[in-house]
């Protein structure tokens, strides 16, 4: 089970590794717009569903995503939508803003370093053969974090990557899920304690239209005529 502490590192470490890379940019390689539009796949250690009475946590797994970013220079800012393994007839999803840069290492390689800010929403998900019922039905749960990541055009436009990220529900609340007893057995309740910590990282892969060129192009300097 992770401590806080174990959370804080794993958080620092994120935030540590994009500051790092961030600061390796070159500003005269600056990116003057882009806008791009990725889906993930990946997978995350995730609390944010467990047990109301203590046990290991059932919400590690997989996540797929669908992230838009725009950009002019360094400062990007975009939205994004997850959605992660459900527990046991909880479904959990995240939405949310970015916010932060976006920068050049070399004309087809980007390095993002992003904060992230919106609601993680927990519903009764579809049940395909036993009937469950979740209460309440919906709830949803504010979330900060962030999010390192690189990526690179390996053709025209298509936009290849990888991300790490961390996530901290505000708050805590409960949900109940009934089970109606099979062949004649008993019905269950089982209360699930819901928001948390969630980490992870994910293969991306999108496109990418921008106008990338260096301060220093000479088509960028100003003509002088000549005397």
């Amino acid at each position: 089970m992770r401590t806080p502490r174990g959370r804080g590192l794993v958080f620092g470490a994120v935030v540590l590794v994009g500051g790092a890379l961030a600061g390796t940019a070159r500003a005269e390689e600056g990116v003057e717009k882009a806008v791009s539009v990725a889906v993930s796949f990946g997978a995350e250690q995730n609390d944010t569903v467990r047990a109301a009475g203590g046990g290991v946590p059932g919400g590690d797994g997989t996540m797929t995503g669908l992230t838009a970013i725009a950009s002019g220079g360094p400062i990007a800012l975009g939205l994004t939508g997850e959605l992660s393994s459900s527990v046991d007839g909880i479904a959990n999803r995240t939405f949310g803003g970015l916010a932060g840069v976006r920068l050049p290492i070399t004309p087809r390689l980007r390095v993002l370093a992003l904060g992230e800010a919106g609601w993680r929403k927990f519903s009764d998900a579809p049940n395909f053969i036993f009937e469950d019922t979740v209460t309440p039905s919906d709830l949803s749960l504010p979330y900060v974090g962030g999010r390192v990541g690189i990526t690179m055009l390996v053709m025209k436009h298509l936009d290849l990557g990888f991300m790490a990220f961390a996530r901290q529900d505000l708050g805590e609340d409960t949900m109940v899920v009934h089970k109606d007893g099979w062949l004649g057995g008993d019905a269950t309740d089982t209360a699930y304690r819901v928001g948390g910590f969630a980490t992870g990282a994910a293969l991306q892969i999108g496109i990418r239209f921008d106008t990338t060129r260096p301060f220093n192009d000479p088509a960028r300097r100003i003509p002088i005529p000549k005397t």
